[in-house]
């Protein structure tokens, strides 16, 4: 997977997520907290704070005990860190991000690694 930043709004940071050169979904990261960009890992793991299977994100400078996953949400106050997915914007906000989580989650499990 290859996550790029494509734009800013307010305190959005508005981008694409990337399998295999094409683009899956939207994404959305709260800019006072984006992870640095780098070579990631994904695993899929029952996440504690949202009771469900989510892709979390580490590396040497992230690790997993931060808990870092890929998520649905709306807007920027909805991610401390977090990689928001959905299937559309407006504005600084992202649309139809439960079913989005649910795809990219299942492509995590194939996919070990994440390019930010």
């Amino acid at each position: 997977m290859i996550l790029i930043r494509d734009s800013i709004v307010g305190d959005a940071v508005l981008g694409s997520l990337l399998v295999g050169g094409v683009k899956v979904c939207d994404t959305l990261e709260n800019r006072a907290t984006l992870i640095p960009c780098g070579e990631y890992k994904l695993s899929v793991s029952r996440s504690p704070k949202f009771k469900r299977d989510l892709a979390l994100v580490f590396n040497d400078r992230v690790p997993a005990i931060r808990g870092i996953r890929i998520h649905a949400g709306n807007q920027s106050k909805d991610s401390r860190g977090c990689l928001l997915v959905g299937s559309g914007r407006c504005g600084d906000k992202l649309l139809d991000s439960k079913p989005m989580e649910l795809g990219v989650t299942a492509l995590a499990r194939n996919d070990k690694t994440l390019v930010v």
